[in-house]
Protein backbone atom coordinates (compact mmCIF):
# COMPACT_ATOMS: atom_id res chain seq x y z
CA UNK A 1 0.00 0.00 0.00
CA UNK A 2 1.31 3.11 -1.20
CA UNK A 3 0.84 6.33 0.92
CA UNK A 4 -0.66 9.02 -0.59
CA UNK A 5 1.62 12.43 -0.50
CA UNK A 6 2.78 14.70 -2.24
CA UNK A 7 5.90 14.46 -4.58
CA UNK A 8 7.38 17.58 -3.02
CA UNK A 9 6.69 16.25 1.13
CA UNK A 10 8.60 12.55 0.00
CA UNK A 11 12.11 12.49 1.43
CA UNK A 12 15.01 12.74 -1.62
CA UNK A 13 17.30 9.45 -1.72
CA UNK A 14 17.67 6.15 0.46
CA UNK A 15 20.00 7.71 2.82
CA UNK A 16 20.24 10.57 5.65
CA UNK A 17 22.04 13.57 3.80
CA UNK A 18 22.24 15.17 7.58
CA UNK A 19 23.80 13.70 10.64
CA UNK A 20 21.61 15.19 12.88
CA UNK A 21 18.72 17.51 13.09
CA UNK A 22 17.62 19.38 16.33
CA UNK A 23 13.81 21.03 15.40
CA UNK A 24 11.62 22.74 18.02
CA UNK A 25 8.41 22.50 17.54
CA UNK A 26 5.12 24.56 18.74
CA UNK A 27 3.14 27.56 18.50
CA UNK A 28 4.70 30.57 20.12
CA UNK A 29 1.21 32.65 19.81
CA UNK A 30 0.10 30.13 22.53
CA UNK A 31 1.96 30.75 25.87
CA UNK A 32 4.03 27.60 26.78
CA UNK A 33 3.23 25.88 23.25
CA UNK A 34 5.73 27.72 22.23
CA UNK A 35 8.34 26.32 24.46
CA UNK A 36 10.00 23.97 21.84
CA UNK A 37 10.61 26.81 19.28
CA UNK A 38 12.14 28.81 22.27
CA UNK A 39 14.35 26.06 23.13
CA UNK A 40 15.46 25.68 19.87
CA UNK A 41 16.72 29.53 19.39
CA UNK A 42 18.09 29.43 23.20
CA UNK A 43 20.41 26.05 21.67
CA UNK A 44 20.97 27.61 18.40
CA UNK A 45 22.23 31.05 20.40
CA UNK A 46 24.60 28.96 22.81
CA UNK A 47 25.49 26.00 20.75
CA UNK A 48 27.61 24.98 17.23
CA UNK A 49 27.70 22.03 15.40
CA UNK A 50 29.61 20.58 12.99
CA UNK A 51 28.46 19.92 9.69
CA UNK A 52 25.52 18.04 8.32
CA UNK A 53 23.35 19.23 11.34
CA UNK A 54 20.62 21.64 11.32
CA UNK A 55 18.96 23.10 14.16
CA UNK A 56 15.49 24.83 12.58
CA UNK A 57 12.22 25.93 13.57
CA UNK A 58 9.77 23.21 12.76
CA UNK A 59 6.88 25.73 14.06
CA UNK A 60 3.60 23.37 13.61
CA UNK A 61 4.69 22.87 9.88
CA UNK A 62 3.11 19.04 10.46
CA UNK A 63 3.74 16.79 7.28
CA UNK A 64 5.86 19.22 6.11
CA UNK A 65 8.49 18.26 8.07
CA UNK A 66 8.56 15.16 6.33
CA UNK A 67 11.48 15.68 4.14
CA UNK A 68 13.28 17.52 7.01
CA UNK A 69 13.14 14.50 9.01
CA UNK A 70 12.90 11.31 6.75
CA UNK A 71 16.30 12.95 5.69
CA UNK A 72 18.10 13.07 9.44
CA UNK A 73 19.80 9.86 10.88
CA UNK A 74 19.58 11.44 14.51
CA UNK A 75 16.77 13.66 15.96
CA UNK A 76 16.37 15.96 18.28
CA UNK A 77 13.14 17.43 19.08
CA UNK A 78 12.30 20.21 21.60
CA UNK A 79 8.56 20.26 22.86
CA UNK A 80 5.72 20.61 24.91
CA UNK A 81 4.31 17.21 26.50
CA UNK A 82 1.81 16.05 29.00
CA UNK A 83 4.10 14.64 31.74
CA UNK A 84 2.00 14.60 34.90
CA UNK A 85 4.20 16.70 36.60
CA UNK A 86 4.01 20.03 37.47
CA UNK A 87 4.35 23.29 35.19
CA UNK A 88 8.04 23.80 34.24
CA UNK A 89 8.92 19.94 34.43
CA UNK A 90 11.53 18.70 32.00
CA UNK A 91 12.21 15.26 30.91
CA UNK A 92 14.37 13.15 28.47
CA UNK A 93 11.96 11.09 26.39
CA UNK A 94 13.98 8.04 24.51
CA UNK A 95 12.92 4.91 22.95
CA UNK A 96 9.31 3.71 23.69
CA UNK A 97 8.45 7.61 25.45
CA UNK A 98 8.78 9.09 22.21
CA UNK A 99 5.92 6.75 21.05
CA UNK A 100 4.10 7.59 24.18
CA UNK A 101 4.70 11.63 23.63
CA UNK A 102 3.50 11.14 19.88
CA UNK A 103 0.44 9.51 20.54
CA UNK A 104 -0.62 12.27 23.91
CA UNK A 105 -1.80 14.81 22.22
CA UNK A 106 -2.01 18.35 23.83
CA UNK A 107 -1.76 20.32 21.40
CA UNK A 108 -2.90 20.54 17.38
CA UNK A 109 0.55 20.11 16.15
CA UNK A 110 1.69 17.05 17.62
CA UNK A 111 -1.08 15.31 15.63
CA UNK A 112 0.77 16.20 12.67
CA UNK A 113 4.49 15.33 14.39
CA UNK A 114 2.77 12.04 15.09
CA UNK A 115 1.77 11.45 11.20
CA UNK A 116 5.05 12.50 10.29
CA UNK A 117 7.21 10.34 12.13
CA UNK A 118 4.83 7.12 11.19
CA UNK A 119 4.77 7.74 7.82
CA UNK A 120 8.96 8.31 8.10
CA UNK A 121 8.98 5.04 9.19
CA UNK A 122 6.82 3.61 7.16
CA UNK A 123 9.13 4.80 3.67
CA UNK A 124 12.18 3.26 5.49
CA UNK A 125 13.25 7.08 6.36
CA UNK A 126 12.68 7.65 10.14
CA UNK A 127 15.55 8.57 11.93
CA UNK A 128 17.80 6.19 13.81
CA UNK A 129 17.44 7.81 17.11
CA UNK A 130 14.99 10.46 18.58
CA UNK A 131 15.19 12.12 22.07
CA UNK A 132 12.37 14.42 22.82
CA UNK A 133 13.04 17.57 25.55
CA UNK A 134 9.79 17.94 26.59
CA UNK A 135 8.76 20.18 30.09
CA UNK A 136 5.10 20.19 31.25
CA UNK A 137 3.32 23.16 30.13
CA UNK A 138 1.68 25.48 32.49
CA UNK A 139 -0.51 27.48 30.21
CA UNK A 140 -1.36 26.41 26.53
CA UNK A 141 -4.29 28.02 25.58
CA UNK A 142 -3.07 32.08 26.30
CA UNK A 143 -2.88 33.75 22.61
CA UNK A 144 -0.42 36.45 22.23
CA UNK A 145 1.03 34.97 25.59
CA UNK A 146 4.82 34.38 26.53
CA UNK A 147 6.13 31.57 28.19
CA UNK A 148 4.93 31.23 31.72
CA UNK A 149 7.50 31.83 34.48
CA UNK A 150 7.63 28.49 35.22
CA UNK A 151 8.29 26.92 31.31
CA UNK A 152 10.95 30.28 30.75
CA UNK A 153 13.42 29.37 33.63
CA UNK A 154 13.64 25.78 32.05
CA UNK A 155 15.38 26.71 28.84
CA UNK A 156 18.99 26.86 30.33
CA UNK A 157 18.37 23.55 31.64
CA UNK A 158 16.56 21.99 28.65
CA UNK A 159 19.74 23.21 26.32
CA UNK A 160 22.19 21.55 28.56
CA UNK A 161 19.82 18.41 28.24
CA UNK A 162 20.24 18.53 24.48
CA UNK A 163 23.66 19.30 24.86
CA UNK A 164 24.53 16.15 26.96
CA UNK A 165 22.36 13.59 24.25
CA UNK A 166 23.98 14.82 21.23
CA UNK A 167 27.15 14.56 22.97
CA UNK A 168 26.31 11.52 23.90
CA UNK A 169 25.75 10.49 20.64
CA UNK A 170 29.25 11.33 19.64
CA UNK A 171 28.53 15.00 17.80
CA UNK A 172 30.77 17.37 19.07
CA UNK A 173 28.85 20.26 20.71
CA UNK A 174 30.93 23.61 21.17
CA UNK A 175 29.69 26.92 22.96
CA UNK A 176 29.32 29.91 20.69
Amino acid sequence: MKANVHPDLLPKGGSASRDVLILGIGNILWADEGFGVRAVEAFNARYKLPEKTKVADGGTLGMYLLELIGSTKDLLLFDCADLQEKPGTLKLLTNDEVKFWSATKISPHQTGMNEVLALAELQGHAPERIAVVAIQPEILQDYGGSLTPACESALVRAVEIAKDVLTGWGYEVVRR
